[in-house]
């Protein structure tokens, strides 16, 4: 019995690098601090800071070729942007506007979105999703909500999975 503890033990340290490498994306929650409907997740790679601050900086100009713009950047630590993409709202095409923060430490970095807002066709802001999609310090769930809210939570995934394919692509040059 013992035995079989110990194995297990040794299974769950040695694997455990696997299974937190893989980052997977959070369900959309509210934020305690912002009051924000927000999604986050942290994905860790064997890299210094910097290594992934250069990372990072580089995905975010290639991934929001035309929609991204990083607000500031403090190297290594942190990277605010914000940056629209299209989505399916409703029963219409929606453009949306969200802020982006990638936080930085050696071996891992925290990606948060928040801050969404659709936009008019003319770029403008039309209101901000939590208008409709909060309730009481939490995400409605209710029917009319669960498409957008499920294609928010899809893009997030891929934007976290595209990171973390990046940050593992080797260099170029």
């Amino acid at each position: 019995m013992k035995e079989l503890m110990i194995i297990k033990l040794i299974l769950s340290v040695s694997l455990a690098p696997f299974f937190l490498s893989t980052a997977t994306a959070q369900k959309l929650f509210v934020s305690p601090e912002t009051k924000l409907i927000t999604c986050d997740t942290i994905i860790n790679a064997e890299k210094t800071a910097d290594e992934l601050f250069d990372k990072a900086t580089s995905w975010f100009v290639e991934y929001f070729p035309r929609g991204g713009n990083i607000q500031s950047a403090v190297k290594p630590n942190l990277i605010r942007g914000s940056y629209t993409i299209a989505y399916s709202f409703s029963m219409s095409k929606q453009s949306y506007r969200s802020d982006i923060l990638l936080k930085i430490k050696d071996g891992a970095i925290k990606i948060t979105i928040d801050n969404m807002t659709t936009l008019k066709s003319n770029g403008e802001d039309s209101y901000h999703i939590e208008w409709m999609g909060t309730k009481g310090g939490k995400v409605k769930t209710g029917a009319m909500y669960a498409k957008t809210n499920n294609q928010i939570e899809a893009q997030f995934k891929a934007l976290v999975t595209n990171l973390r394919a990046y940050i593992d692509k080797k260099s170029d040059f």
